[in-house]
């Protein structure tokens, strides 16, 4: 038991902690045994033994985790009952402590007022006062800010529930990310339920800034709608403790449809086609064909194309044209630098393309989540509060005072925070008595 609240573990336990939070921090985690393999050599083989992998589900941190909690609920309860113990003492031997204390026994001894007259003058200052006999007089016993003593375990307690509560996410959470277009429809695994997006917004500032996102979505349970509502930003659906939450949105630019004007001598022509696709122009014998759509170009060191951002920053399209199976247009095709030609290649001066537009159907990007300990971690968090606003604000005080069966009085406080405005409580207590009893004079 010792060994168990011995402040000696907490301190190891802590730098424990510390270090297994810098290895799940500077470790990728829940990548295949490959990645670590081609990255961490032969260090590869130690870190999957000890599930450094999956650092905070791994055995040895739960083992840590399990060990901190029992050093925290043992030594909390320690000190818990050892208060518990404390205020049911009923201690006869006091001493004043203070000159307040010599003060209010003074005066005490001086008026001579009787015990029910003390507990009503206690009350009015907020005291919960207790008058109990005792072998040699009375005992009275007031007390405030009975939850400013407790409030380190209660405290201690909410951090208790905080990590219980993490611990519980970690291993008991479902989180499902789904990627979907209107009219899409994903089955939620694990549950027998169904995912279908019924329509999806975004909303602009004039600026152009995105301002907010959208879903309108349903709910299926054997083939049936069980409800329907509209997810936003922060403003999730619920349905048999899943969350649905708006997490993200983009664009399938695999599926873009372009718009290009083209113009060869006295013949133009404006078509619209899709991405990977190719059209035979009526009327003039040419084959379009379009190869390739970037939302943001960019060129590598090596000279490979790639798009920088899945944003629509600097969008291209890679074409090629053709007349009687011969190639008299190629390359990249620039819709917001129409006059870029340095990636084509045509085998006439007249002839021209120009990228007129773009679209692209957009995904909502859904998370479904479950967390049947969240519920655990707000309650800790509560009481953390609690016990940090009851040991700051609250803090516990007490005043114990003996009338002997010869009248004579002993006066002693205590107060754990603020003593100095506890002396001064204690002084006006001593004037109210004083006061009183020169009325009652």
């Amino acid at each position: 038991m010792k060994f168990i609240t011995s402040l000696k573990l907490t301190i190891l336990l802590i730098i424990l902690f510390i270090i297994l939070a810098l290895l799940g921090t500077l470790l990728p985690q829940n990548e295949e045994p490959s990645f670590y393999r081609a990255h961490y050599g032969e260090k590869a083989n130690l870190i999957l033994t000890l599930g450094l992998d999956h650092l905070y589900r791994s055995p040895l941190f739960l083992s840590v985790a399990f060990l901190f909690l029992l050093n925290l609920f043992t030594c909390s309860l320690k000190n818990f009952l050892s208060k518990i113990k404390t205020l049911q003492i009923q201690s006869t031997l006091l001493t004043p402590t203070s000159k307040e204390d010599r003060l209010l026994s003074e005066k005490l001894n001086q008026a001579r007022p009787e015990t029910g007259l003390l507990a009503e003058l206690l009350k009015k200052k907020s005291f919960r006062v207790k008058v109990s006999e005792v072998q040699n007089g009375h005992l009275i016993t007031a007390r405030k800010g009975l939850v400013g003593l407790f409030g380190p375990e209660i405290v201690h307690f909410g951090l208790l529930l905080i990590i219980l509560g993490g611990l519980g996410s970690a291993l008991l959470s479902y989180r499902n990310t789904i990627a979907l277009m209107e009219g899409e429809q994903s089955r939620l695994e694990g549950h027998d339920l169904i995912l279908r997006l019924d329509r999806f917004t975004t909303e602009f500032y004039p600026n152009g800034a995105v301002r907010d996102w959208k879903s309108q979505v349903s709910i299926l349970e054997d083939n049936q709608v069980k409800t329907s509502g509209t997810i936003e930003v922060n403003k999730p659906l619920s349905y048999k403790g899943l969350n649905f939450y708006q997490m993200s949105y983009g664009y399938d630019w695999d599926r873009t449809r372009v718009k290009l004007k083209i113009k060869s001598g006295n013949k133009q022509i404006i078509t619209e086609i899709d991405n990977g696709q190719s059209k035979v122009l009526n009327s003039t014998g040419l084959e379009l064909k379009v190869l390739s759509f970037v939302p943001d170009f960019q060129i590598d060191n090596t000279g490979q194309v790639f798009s920088r951002s899945a944003e629509p920053v600097n969008p291209a399209v890679l074409l090629q044209l053709e007349e009687d199976k011969k190639v008299i247009f190629s390359g990249w095709v620039f819709y917001l630098h129409p006059d870029f030609n340095r990636f084509q290649r045509k085998t006439s001066e007249d002839l021209q393309i120009k990228f007129e537009s773009f679209n692209a159907p957009q995904f909502s990007v859904i998370e479904a989540v479950k967390d049947p300990a969240a519920s655990i971690v707000w309650l800790g968090c509560f009481l953390l509060v609690v016990g940090l606003f009851s040991s700051f604000y609250r803090p516990y005080r007490e005043l114990k005072i003996i009338k002997q069966p010869n009248g004579h009085y002993t006066a002693s406080s205590m107060s754990r925070k603020d003593r100095d405005r506890f002396s001064a409580e204690i002084s006006e207590l001593a004037k109210a008595i004083n006061n009183k009893m020169n009325r009652s004079h």
